[in-house]
């Protein structure tokens, strides 16, 4: 395993896809778990490249390794609302997409932030995006939450939504809540 130290001056610098590559399988291979402990550290590190680049790791993580990051999605919405920066916010919730979230753990505070960011034009198309995603997937167990985020969808008029990417996923966040809907009907 490489030191805490470091893994923090090799994240501290400009890294290419390789060196991520790298990382990664080493994380992966870290079966003491140490190195992924201390990334996940560093993904919460007051340097900006730093933590992107410790999130930037995790993000390429193949699927059986992220059930690791699963038991730290606490953390992970945490870093979500207080990311200073929009490419730590969009590989945060990255991560996020790829978790489960159970009806009993929805924590309101994250939801009002997606809530937020999908309606905000001050934010990149792939942080609302990701937000308006991560929304459905927070209130689909939920039918009252449902009708409260199709109302904030209709927000984001079709024609006026700017991008292809936020119009093909507010047609897809959509879709899927009709294909829900039917469901239960």
């Amino acid at each position: 395993m490489i030191a805490f130290n470091e893994l923090r001056m090799r994240l501290a610098g400009r890294l290419h896809a390789a060196d991520i590559g790298e990382l990664c399988r080493m994380a992966e291979g870290d079966g003491g778990n140490g190195m992924k402990t201390a990334l996940f550290s560093l993904a919460g590190d007051g340097d900006r490249r730093v933590a992107s680049n410790a999130l930037w790791v995790f993000s390429r993580f193949r699927a059986p390794e992220r059930r690791w990051l699963q038991a730290r999605q606490e953390e992970l919405v945490d870093m979500a609302i207080a990311a200073p920066d929009v490419t730590s916010r969009r590989l945060v919730l990255t991560l996020l997409e790829h978790q489960t979230f159970a009806a009993a753990d929805i924590r309101t505070d994250f939801l009002d932030v997606c809530l937020g960011r999908m309606l905000s034009d001050d934010e990149p198309v792939s942080i609302r995006s990701l937000s308006m995603k991560l929304a459905y997937r927070m209130c689909c167990h939920y039918p009252e939450l449902l009708e409260e985020l199709r109302m904030s969808i209709a927000m984001i008029d079709a024609a006026a939504a700017g991008s292809a990417g936020l119009r093909s996923c507010r047609r897809n966040v959509l879709r899927q809540m009709e294909k829900a809907g039917k469901g239960r009907g």
